[in-house]
């Protein structure tokens, strides 16, 4: 096989075979060849909902699972292409390109940047397929494409691989490959501003004291699934990092939780445990637990915290547009071993700051996982252990 285009005509024919029966249909084909076919048809699977416009558009290629694994999904992309504005932006780690086909649609022009020449050839292929005209591509290391790079654009977006050579994830952001603290005077002679994606795993208050010029930070989850944390840095911009604004985003199907606080003002903020547990039920989304605002939501909607160490808050009244999740107590079990056989067998649980996992509290009350209501573990004001049985409103 020469070129992407004869895989491509190749790939069709078994894309609808079953999985089990690929390597049976396939052994007339070198391995490498019977590999790649494999690779291609699970990554269509994996991308299903996480790229379902690229898993409509059956001509496009796929690389491996980790760099599947790494790339944004389509609703993250789309949401930090909106977030930026202007003519011009350089993603100076590409990667499957699937940020920089969301930049394409936002920017007049994008320069499209990455090491790995088996990933560049894939991207500039489904680029073409796509029919993008607005992305000039360039298979270069990041620090040397920025010294050759004659232009100043408006942006500069960075995704640094969060896995070292030897596959295990890093653990500190001055770790990542391109190193963005060495990077940033080079950067800034190129751009006024850098939009930074990291992997939530990194702690925000510790990037803060470490990285220069942040103006902004947005923390990302899709469905109340956490997925990445942008740091958005601004040349000449070098405020205290408890004051740097931190916006929180849950991104749903039709609508967005939308929270915004600072590290200061989380300090300073005024949060009552409550003496009883009243008739809802307030859990944050992932957004705002990963930034830490356990005081500030509480304050916000004058929520009464369950317990210092339980981030579950509880009021008497059903609140409009809360940034998480809102249950309606149906009882708080005294005895659950004796009454949960006479509610029910299989339910939806959640563990906060109890001493039992999901699985171990399966076991000992003979529950399954589903179902339409839920079991909420956690402690209360009082220490006592408890489970509150509630329905999701």
């Amino acid at each position: 096989m020469q070129n992407f285009s004869e895989l491509q005509t190749l790939l069709k024919k078994y894309l609808n075979v079953p999985l089990s029966e690929l390597p049976f249909a396939l052994q007339k084909y070198p391995t490498f060849l019977r590999k790649w076919i494999i690779q291609q048809i699970e990554g269509r699977k994996k991308i299903q909902n996480k790229l379902p416009r690229w898993h409509e558009n059956d001509t496009l290629l796929l690389p491996s699972s980790l760099n599947l694994e790494q790339s944004s999904s389509e609703k993250t992309a789309f949401f930090k292409a909106q977030l930026l504005s202007g003519n011009s932006i350089l993603d100076l780690t590409g990667g499957l390109g699937v940020d920089t086909w969301a930049f394409a649609q936002q920017f007049k022009k994008v320069w499209y940047v990455e090491k790995n020449p088996e990933l560049f050839r894939i991207a500039k292929y489904n680029f073409e397929v796509m029919g993008i005209k607005n992305i000039s591509l360039h298979n270069a290391e990041a620090q040397h494409f920025l010294q050759n790079f004659p232009e100043v654009v408006d942006y500069i977006y960075l995704d640094p691989a969060r896995r070292n050579s030897q596959g295990k994830s890093i653990a500190q952001i001055t770790e990542t490959e391109p190193n963005i603290l060495e990077l940033l005077p080079l950067l800034f002679n190129k751009t006024e501003k850098i939009l930074l994606k990291t992997s939530p795993m990194f702690e925000i208050k510790e990037a803060l004291k470490i990285l220069p010029n942040v103006a902004g930070v947005y923390v990302v989850s899709v469905q109340n699934e956490c997925k990445e944390v942008l740091y958005l840095l601004e040349k000449n911009f070098c405020p205290e990092w408890q004051n740097i604004p931190i916006h929180t985003y849950n991104l749903l199907e039709n609508n967005s939780q939308i929270f915004t606080s600072t590290f200061a003002k989380e300090s300073k903020a005024k949060v009552h445990l409550a003496p009883l547990v009243q008739e809802y039920l307030y859990e944050p989304n992932s957004s705002i637990l990963k930034a830490g605002f356990f005081r500030s939501i509480a304050e916000k909607f004058n929520l009464y915290k369950l317990h210092s160490n339980s981030h579950l808050y509880t009021q008497g009244e059903l609140l409009e547009n809360f940034s998480g999740r809102v249950y309606r107590i149906k009882k708080i079990l005294q005895n659950p071993q004796k009454e949960l056989p006479e509610i029910g067998s299989a339910f939806n649980i959640i563990t906060r700051n109890y001493p039992l996992s999901v699985s171990e509290i399966c076991k000992k009350y003979k529950l399954k996982e589903g179902g339409k209501d839920f079991l909420i573990a956690t402690t209360l004001v009082s220490n006592k252990k408890t489970i509150i049985w509630a329905e999701r409103i």
